[in-house]
């Protein structure tokens, strides 16, 4: 119920009427202030009360049934306070003193006032105050109740005490503190319960809060067992109304734990220290298991560190209780707690009897484990099932420092091994500058490899690229090629993606070697790839990785100036060599400059092969240059340098000369690279070398199908006659033998000899006889010259030419065809035709085309060649082009007449001789002339002015030819 609520008023007496009549007054008194029950039941009241339904009740003192005292006993063995007023007509003291003995609120005579109204004033005064104080009563007692109970809940002492240190409250604490129950904490001072010791610093406390100061002093508490506790102890005054101190009240705090966490924390601090001085992990190890008693004073620890080689977790100290004893080792892959702490970093805490992993732990209740970061686990085991927290929090903190310097020795380490492998690296960068080729490059990274990882297993891979593979070139065992469908393809992969591929818990597959079960390998640009292996799942981590970079670092750099270096020096090699051949073709080409101006000045067989050899046994490269012929034996025609004698041996051990043999057979040269190991030369090998001869060259001399014998040279350097100067020697034999040829034909021409043949053909496949088909007339070519990679011919028809021209148009071979000159009876025509077989077939046989004979059925062709041919031979060459040709006639030609037309060609130039042959096939001599020499020079593709000049050169040279030279 609220203050502000209507007062619940419930009477009390047998007699209903004047019940009735205090209520009518009461409620006229109160305004509605008052809530008035009445009851004649004294039983009623008391159901009001337990069931809270009044603030206060007054009672008649005389009733039958029940006393006014009798109901006070009873309502006050329900509610203590509850407001209660006894009216009665007895004003004896006797009753008064009853009443009040029964705690009673107040006591009223029902005749003390002079009317019923003053009564139910006076009655309901003393009920207003009664009821107030009640619910203000009620309330206080409900605050202290939640004070009691909040200082009750705090570990720390509330007390209040008098000045001179009687205690007047002190909370349960203090009860529980000291083993001291209230009673006699009553009964004690403030003296008595701290040691004599120190009493005059209680003494200065007391006086200086008097003096109204608030003081903290620490102060050991005696116990009912002589012990004591150190507390610290805060103290106020409490002040009287008057301003004096009437009091001190204070908290006291027990220090216990404070200072049981301060002699931890020292001592931590010197463990800290010795942490930062530890120069090893024995050290580190064992200042951590003599710090475990500033943890737990009582405690079997052991520190668990990760031995990586055999992924285990493997004791490296422990207390001296079981220093003794053999303590666990634990796999990395075990589900056991201290594994499990490893690897989720997360401290636990478990009763010995609930770990289930098969070992005994007899010496403790339950076992702490702390994480020791990446390093391992911190072990307490306790003698307590369950630590405290300040057990948590020191252990987190040792091994917190532990862990910090278990970093700080890796990390030193690792800068250490660092600064040995930059250093072994930077040694070995002198010798990785050196080197001059890969496989010295990968040699120096097999041995640094060794020097700067933990690796048992290292090898360099080059690629090969004609194979597609990378190939081993050092390393350790018998390690096999990799590509991309075989074992090794962490190796592959790393050189087709470029990068460093580091793998553990390899299979065999991607393992470079069969036992590897972890490796790295790394490309060296497009070279090949560095790898490293070993038998453990977990050997490489970012230090190798770091130090492996560095290493093929400086590996592919080598590799790359290694390959420059080669190829300056490759092209340096080829620049000497081509500069060499250049030389030595400069040469060459003089030689052959004087050679080829020999053979124009030469005027005979004799003179051509003297000049030759005269003119390269000049050059100081050839020791010894001959000419010879085989028929069937060797006969030497010529021969000029150091060897007559050598000819004479050879020409007696061989006279048949196997390499002349097969030059000749073979169309092609015959090169002695080193007389000393060539075995077709063993016979001759004495003989030439002590001439100082060690290679030679045998060049067939043959032009248009006629071999005019062998040309040999000897030299006194092996490989001579290789590459350029073999190609350039070819050529200039099949210069000679066209020399020879045309000397040959000269002799002829002089001598008036050759013969004349006749082939007659049947169905030929050719342009000319073509368009004596298509055109279904005769042609009669009696003049035919180069033109253009062509031929323009002259050819006779009886009659006129339109047909033939019609014709003409619709060939693609047959083009330009034009009439030279008509008569009555005949017409002269021109025209160029290419890709004639019957024309090639004779002119690429050095045969000169006297007449060819064109029908729409067949036709023939008349030639001139030299007396000395082969005519069997020629034929047989003829018939490869035109397989009907069939020789039909051979005679000698009449050339008493004509001593010069057949043989035009040796004397003019291809341009002359066409341009003699259409001046006179145009009518250009006739007179008055037919043809203008501008036209001729139109038809030819020329200009004028170099018409005339061909023609001027041409008539001059066949004059010189027939009537000699004037000078």
């Amino acid at each position: 119920m609220l203050v502000s609520d209507p007062y619940r008023l419930l009477l009390v007496d047998d007699d209903p009427a004047f019940l009735d009549l205090l209520q009518t007054h009461l409620e006229r008194a109160a305004d509605d202030g008052v809530d008035v029950s009445t009851t004649t039941d004294p039983t009623d009241a008391l159901a009001a009360v337990e069931d809270d339904a009044i603030d206060c009740i007054v009672s008649d003192y005389s009733m039958p049934e029940r006393t006014g005292l009798e109901l006070l006993a009873a309502v006050r063995a329900r509610d203590e306070r509850l407001p209660f007023v006894l009216l009665t007509a007895e004003g004896s003291e006797r009753v008064a003193s009853d009443a009040i003995d029964a705690s009673v609120t107040s006591y009223l005579r029902k005749d003390g006032a002079d009317s019923m109204g003053a009564l139910a004033e006076h009655l309901l005064d003393t009920a207003s105050d009664a009821i107030r104080r009640y619910h203000r009563d009620a309330v206080l007692d409900e605050y202290l109740s939640f004070v009691d109970t909040v200082l009750g809940a705090l570990d720390d002492v509330i007390y209040v005490s008098s000045p001179d240190g009687t205690p007047l409250y002190w909370s349960d604490e203090l009860r529980d503190v000291t083993g001291y129950d209230d009673a006699n904490l009553s009964e004690l001072t403030a003296a008595d319960v701290v040691p004599p010791t120190h009493h005059d610093a209680l003494e200065a406390t007391i006086a200086a809060v008097l003096d109204g100061e608030s003081v903290t002093v620490r102060l050991p508490l005696y116990g009912d067992d002589g012990g004591t506790t150190p507390f610290e102890f805060s103290a106020a005054p409490l002040y009287g109304d008057d301003g004096s101190v009437v009091g001190i009240a204070g908290i006291g705090r027990d220090l216990t734990e404070r200072e049981r966490y301060e002699r931890a924390f020292e001592g931590l601090q010197r463990t800290a220290a010795r942490l930062l001085e530890a120069d090893d992990r024995t050290a580190v190890v064992d200042a951590v298991t003599d710090a475990v008693e500033y943890v737990v004073p009582v405690s079997h620890s052991v520190v668990y560190l990760v031995e990586e080689a055999t992924e285990r977790l493997v004791p490296a100290a422990a207390t001296a209780d079981i220093a003794d004893s053999a303590p666990f080792h634990y796999d990395l892959t075990e589900d056991t707690p201290a594994v499990r702490v490893y690897h989720s970093g997360t401290p636990e805490q478990h009763a010995v009897a609930d770990i289930d992993d098969g070992r005994e732990r007899g010496l403790a209740d339950a076992a702490l484990y702390v994480p020791l970061g990446s390093h391992g686990v911190l072990v307490f085991g306790l003698e307590e099932r369950s630590a405290p927290a300040r057990v948590w929090t020191l252990a987190d903190i040792l091994a917190t420092n532990a862990t910090a310097a278990l970093d700080r020795l890796e990390r030193t380490a690792a800068l250490r091994d660092r600064e040995r492998a930059l250093a072994i690296l930077h040694a070995r960068s002198d010798d990785f500058s050196r080197a001059s080729d890969p496989d010295e490059v990968a040699d120096i990274t097999v041995e640094a490899a060794h020097d700067v990882l933990d690796a048992p297993r290292v090898a360099v891979y080059r690629w090969d690229d004609a194979d597609g593979r990378l190939r081993p070139i050092a390393g350790d065992g018998d390690v096999p090629p990799v590509d991309a469908s075989g074992g090794g393809r962490l190796v592959w992969e790393a050189f087709v993606d470029q990068h460093t591929v580091v793998e553990h818990d390899l299979d065999a597959e991607r393992a470079p070697w069969p036992d590897a079960r972890s490796a790295m390998a790394s490309p060296l640009g497009d070279d090949g790839v560095f790898v490293a292996a070993a038998p453990d799942r977990s050997s490489f981590g970012e230090r190798d990785a770091a130090v492996a970079d560095l290493l093929v670092t400086n590996a592919t750099s080598a590799l790359e100036r290694a390959a420059r270096e080669a190829d300056l020096r490759e092209t340096e090699v080829q620049l000497r060599e081509r500069n060499r051949d250049l030389q030595r073709l400069n040469r060459l080409n003089r030689v052959i400059r004087d050679i080829m101006g020999a053979l124009v000045q030469a005027d005979s067989r004799g003179s051509v092969l003297r000049a030759v050899c005269e003119n390269l046994a000049a050059d100081d490269r050839y020791a010894l240059a001959w000419i010879g012929t085989l028929d069937p034996d060797v006969d030497v025609a010529a021969w000029a340098g150091e060897g007559e004698s050598f000819l004479d041996y050879v020409i007696e051990r061989d006279a048949e000369h196997s390499r002349a043999r097969r030059a000749v057979e073979s169309g092609e040269p015959v090169v002695v690279e080193d007389v000393l190991r060539d075995p077709t030369v063993a016979d001759l090998r004495r003989e030439a070398m002590a001439r100082g001869f060690r290679s030679a060259i045998t060049l067939p001399l043959r032009y248009n199908d006629t071999d005019y014998g062998v040309l040999e040279l000897y030299a006194g350097v092996p490989d001579a006659f290789v590459g350029e100067e073999r190609d350039v020697l070819v050529e200039l034999a099949a210069h000679i033998a066209n020399a020879l040829d045309t000397v040959e034909r000269s002799e002829t021409l002089l001598s008036g000899g050759s013969l004349e043949l006749e082939f007659a053909l049947d169905d030929v496949d050719d342009p000319l006889f073509a368009l004596a088909r298509r055109a279904d007339r005769t042609l009669d070519v009696d003049a035919v010259a180069p033109h253009d990679d062509a031929w323009l011919v002259y050819a006779t028809v009886d009659g006129g030419a339109d047909d033939v021209l019609a014709a003409a148009e619709q060939s693609v071979t047959v083009t330009d065809a034009d009439v030279v000159r008509s008569a009555a009876d005949t017409t002269l025509l021109a025209f160029v035709v290419s890709n004639t077989p019957v024309i090639e077939a004779f002119a690429d046989r050095a045969a000169t085309i006297r007449h060819i004979h064109a029908t729409p059925d067949g036709g023939s062709v008349t030639t001139v060649v030299r007396p000395s041919t082969d005519v069997r031979a020629f034929a047989d060459a003829v018939r490869e082009y035109l397989p009907s040709a069939d020789l039909s006639r051979r005679a000698t030609p009449d050339t008493a007449a004509t001593p010069v037309r057949h043989d035009l060609g040796e004397v003019l130039t291809d341009r002359q001789l066409e341009t003699l042959r259409a001046a006179h096939a145009n009518g250009y001599f006739e007179w008055p002339r037919q043809r203008t020499g501008e036209e001729v020079a139109s038809d030819l593709g020329v200009s004028g002015p170099t018409f005339h000049q061909h023609l001027r050169k041409a008539l001059a040279a066949v004059l010189d030819d027939v009537l000699g030279d004037p000078a």
